[in-house]
């Protein structure tokens, strides 16, 4: 008597357990949302690069001091499937870029982007791949570009833009817009 209650006990849980592991299959429901844009222009910007984090590193404040510089830090925007075409009535015949990099500008400098957070007294500057300083707000001509992909490098350095230079934690952020010749 014992045992058949010990067996039918043990069975009832057992059916009990297939049930809810049958319950939780068929509730283990997920779903994937995908996002993006369809845009007119003869390249795609890559999406890992799309939007990236650039790490400046820990710089000394010594070495900001007098309008100093930290190094440059490269960093590439990857274009992609560029398709230009040699039809003079397509609109992607001219395969020439330009970029535009907008952000929000250090209230000392206007060249220099402002930090967010505890340091003070220095913003970051763009530069193009040849280190030439890019003006935020205004386009800055790339040159052409090539059928397929195209890595466009760019450097980002820390400078100094106040006598007084506060050590802290810092961001900086900037937007681009690419137009294409």
């Amino acid at each position: 008597m014992k045992f058949n209650k010990i067996t039918a006990t043990t069975l009832l849980s057992l059916g009990l357990a297939s049930f809810v592991t049958f319950a939780q299959v068929e509730n283990n429901v997920g779903e994937v949302n995908f996002t993006g844009s369809i845009i007119d222009a003869p390249c795609s910007i890559s999406a890992d690069t799309v939007r990236q984090d650039v790490e400046l590193g820990a710089i000394s404040q010594s070495m900001l001091e007098n309008n100093g510089s930290s190094t440059p830090t490269a960093f590439t925007i990857k274009l992609e499937n560029c398709a230009f075409e040699d039809d003079a009535e397509s609109s992607r015949l001219n395969n020439g870029v330009s970029i535009t990099f907008n952000g929000r500008q250090d209230e000392t400098d206007k060249s220099l982007l402002a930090l967010d957070g505890a340091a003070e007294g220095a913003g970051v500057v763009l530069t193009d791949g040849m280190q030439k300083v890019i003006s935020l707000g205004e386009a800055t001509p790339l040159g052409a570009l090539t059928q397929g992909t195209n890595n466009i490098k760019f450097y980002a350095y820390l400078k100094g833009a106040a006598k007084n230079i506060t050590a802290g934690e810092f961001t900086s952020n900037a937007s681009f817009t690419l137009d294409y010749d």
